[in-house]
């Protein structure tokens, strides 16, 4: 669904929808280096905006993916 959203659509809201999916499964991993794809994706695109936002998904899922224990499911 990414890819497809990404390379063949150009459809940002797919790329959510496949993140959103991602993030459920809780594949933090997974979910940070596509953001972070997508990031660089709409920046070159022009659209700092959602750079920005995919940037911070990122962050927020490198922060969580060495969480263990009781505060791995906040």
């Amino acid at each position: 669904m990414f890819m497809e959203g990404i390379y063949i659509e150009n459809n940002f809201d797919l790329i959510d929808q496949a993140i959103t999916d991602l993030e459920k499964e809780r594949m933090d991993f997974e979910v940070g280096e596509l953001a972070e794809e997508a990031a660089q994706f709409a920046e070159k695109e022009g659209k700092t905006k959602l750079a920005l936002k995919y940037m911070k998904v990122a962050h927020d899922a490198r922060l969580y993916q060495n969480t263990l224990g009781v505060d791995q499911f906040v």
